[in-house]
């Protein structure tokens, strides 16, 4: 096996190599999943579900959190109250989820044989639902109290809530469809829940990070063009004709 095989998958270059690199990583977790959907590792399926909801919850809470502190507390700071706000709601919740699932014995991301529209299940999403439209909802509110002064003025942050509350409004809808025993509840929560977990990743991105990048490949364009002018790889009439 060559070095540059090794290369590419230690530190991958853009582009094709990129992608062998995804497909590489991602096949075999892939086959672990098909593997848990054709055996019946009731528990297995429980822990991944566990940890992939730690892990959601802890973004989603950690991003409010941070934000909405703006300039009450300094970097290091901010960072520590997030971590220990987001991390603390994503525990509480998941310890919430594990009285239920192995104390209780009630299936909340299986499906159930014995009688999967109970409200003993579907009343756990629907309180989580409504706590999250809650949460949401006073963040639209807050910008008209006297507390508007901490919340950030970027737009996107109003449009990422509204988002968000209309994905938390949807699943709690179809919690309670399927907690009345309505068939089509399934859909609108599922499709509420497909949403929430496919478009969340972009969500954030476009929100958050994608003018954070745009700035940064400017800064990068402009020094590396300030040191080709220095090195005098332009002339003066090219330099005119961007003046």
């Amino acid at each position: 096996m060559s070095a540059g095989v090794c290369i590419n998958f230690v530190s991958p270059q853009p582009g094709v190599r990129v992608l062998a690199y995804d497909l590489a990583i991602g096949l075999p977790t892939f086959a672990f999943l098909v593997f848990l959907t054709g055996s019946s590792h009731a528990t297995l399926w429980n822990v991944l579900w566990l940890l992939t909801r730690f892990g959601m919850i802890s973004l989603e809470t950690s991003v409010v959190v941070y934000l909405l502190q703006g300039y009450v507390a300094s970097g290091r700071q901010a960072l520590m109250n997030t971590v220990v706000v987001s991390g603390s709601a994503a525990l509480l919740e998941t310890l919430v989820k594990v009285l239920y699932i192995f104390a209780l014995h009630v299936p909340l991301f299986l499906y159930d044989p014995t009688g999967d529209m109970r409200w003993s299940k579907w009343s756990f999403w629907l309180l989580h639902g409504l706590a999250a439209m809650l949460c949401y909802a006073a963040l639209l509110v807050l910008p008209f109290t006297q507390w508007r002064e901490l919340l950030p003025a970027k737009a996107s942050f109003y449009r990422y809530v509204m988002c968000m509350l209309a994905l938390y409004t949807t699943m709690t809808v179809g919690s309670i469809l399927v907690g009345s025993k309505l068939a089509a509840g399934y859909c609108v929560f599922g499709v509420a829940l497909w949403l929430y977990y496919a478009s969340y990743p972009a969500l954030m991105y476009f929100t958050f990070l994608a003018e954070f990048f745009a700035d940064e490949q400017l800064d990068i364009d402009m020094l590396y063009y300030s040191e080709m002018r220095e090195a005098g790889c332009f002339d003066d009439a090219y330099d005119d004709s961007f003046g």
